[in-house]
This record gives C-alpha cells, structure tokens and sequence, in this order.
C-alpha cells in the first residue's frame, strides 16, 4: 500500500501497484508506512510498555510465594517456577516427600509432607496463581479501554497499576 496524509491528518491508503494512482486526490500528501502507523496509531509504543509491565507485575505475583496451612498450621512457600516444577513431581509419585516451606518462627526448613498435604498445597498455587492471571487480565481491560478513548494520555495509563 502506498500512504498519504490529508490536511486533518487522516490517513488514506491506495494500492501499490499505482492501479489506484488516478483516484488519489492531489491535496493529499505522501507519507511512509511508519508514518502511517504513527498517525493511526499515536499511543501505541506506551500502551505496548504498560502491558509490557504488567506482564512483569504478574510473572513477579505469581513467583513472590503464598501462604498456605497445608501443613495444618501456616507455613510460607516460594512459589518460582522450580518451586511448582518440583511440588508437581512430588504429586506424581504419589507418596508425599520433603519441601522447602518457613514456618511462623522464620525457620526455612525441608519438611516432611503427606500426598494429601502436597495435594492441597496444589491446591493453594492454583489458587495463588489463578488470582494473579485475573488480575492481569482486569489490567488488561483496564488498558484496553484507555486505548479506546479518543484522546488517550499517560497519566491514563500511569493510573493502571498492579
């Protein structure tokens, strides 16, 4: 396509191959794709960067631990990508094993957990990490509607935070 920008700065797009050429108007003003893109889509680079750190704000969520009282009383648990790739093994064997927790002294220790007390800590990063993705997702409603405004500023997307 080939670009052109009225006075209002519209944008207007005509076929490449010049099979358009006798039906652009002589008062519009050529301009490149980039260019284009710049005027149909002014906000873009900082809506693209406030997704970007929510995205951050939500892997960070997820992987900041929880809580849990699997073990009957309240314990701490890291909740990092290898802490869940290593509860999810424990599962499948099938009968219960060591993982890292603190308790409500600060102790970081390797305790013994029954299959069905790993099931409920399962449980309870599910829980942790289904939480984490809703919110992203509201962030992300949030974002859209300030992209559909007609005249979108930063303090708009400054207002979405985590």
């Amino acid at each position: 396509m080939k670009f052109f920008k009225d006075a209002e700065l519209r944008v207007w797009a005509y076929a490449a191959d010049g099979s358009d050429d006798a039906f652009i108007p002589s008062d519009l003003i050529p301009i490149s794709n980039v260019e284009a893109d710049e005027i149909r889509f002014p906000f873009a680079d900082q809506i693209m960067a406030k997704i970007a750190e929510i995205k951050n704000a939500r892997d960070a969520a997820v992987g900041s631990g929880l809580t849990s009282a699997a073990l009957g009383a309240p314990h701490i648990y890291g909740t990092q990508a290898e802490n869940r790739n290593f509860l999810n093994n424990l599962i499948t064997l099938g009968s219960g094993g060591k993982f890292t927790c603190t308790d409500v002294d600060n102790i970081k220790a390797r305790r013994l957990h029954t299959h069905a007390q790993l099931l409920a800590l399962a449980a309870d990063f599910e829980a942790h990490i289904s939480a984490q993705f809703d919110n992203y997702e509201l962030k992300l409603a949030e974002i859209d509607a300030v992209a559909a405004l007609p005249s979108p500023t930063q303090a708009d997307l400054d207002a979405i935070v985590w």
